[in-house]
């Protein structure tokens, strides 16, 4: 889902709209539209899915969610890096765009999506073991830390309480575990900071 996500945004950003002015207007567009909570987007795709295809729309409107992050960063990382000298010293050499926004641009903006691709991977696990948890997210057939809370919850208090205090353990460890990877990645990746 992250790859699928940020591979939207990087290329609709990067092929499509790279120099043209006018990109915060359709940011702002996405923003208004796609930008809310993934459970309400996944309470729309709902009914037009059936018990096979429940996970696939979970996917879905994860990733209909999820990438305006991926589009405000690349956004924005690119917007400070095209005004930097090395940019303007391979416009004054006379390389064409493409080959700037590849070989300049592009290496200085996969930092901070490699970063908040690991902050979506903890988003979207959290995302889903919610919509698990309140029912409406992976079916009863397959293996969701949501439903073994649920399950969990139901009998918490008649003395079963590792039912629930395992997989809420499990989530949390997962969620930190890649948020720690995000901050090692941001640490060894950047170049400014060593």
């Amino acid at each position: 889902m992250v790859i699928l996500t940020s591979l939207i945004r990087v290329i609709q950003k990067k092929l499509v709209k790279e120099w043209v002015k006018e990109d915060h207007i359709t940011l702002e567009a996405y923003d208004k539209y796609w930008n809310g909570p993934a459970e309400i987007k996944e309470v729309i795709f709902r009914p037009i899915s059936n018990e096979a295809t429940r996970t696939a729309s979970l996917i879905i409107a994860l990733t209909l969610v999820g990438w305006v992050t991926f589009a405000r960063t690349v956004r924005g990382a690119t917007l400070a890096e095209r005004n930097k000298e090395y940019v303007e010293a391979a416009r004054v050499c006379g390389f064409p765009n493409r080959v700037i926004m590849f070989k300049h641009i592009l290496p200085n903006v996969l930092t901070p999506l490699i970063v908040i691709g690991t902050l979506q991977v903890g988003n979207f696990i959290l995302t889903e073991a919610t919509l698990s948890f309140l029912g409406v997210g992976a079916p009863v057939t397959q293996p969701s830390l949501g439903l073994l809370l649920a399950t969990g919850y139901q009998v918490l208090f008649s003395g079963l309480w590792w039912v629930s205090v395992f997989p809420g353990l499990v989530l949390l460890l997962m969620i930190v575990g890649t948020n720690l990877l995000g901050d090692f990645l941001r640490d060894e990746l950047n170049p400014r900071l060593k």
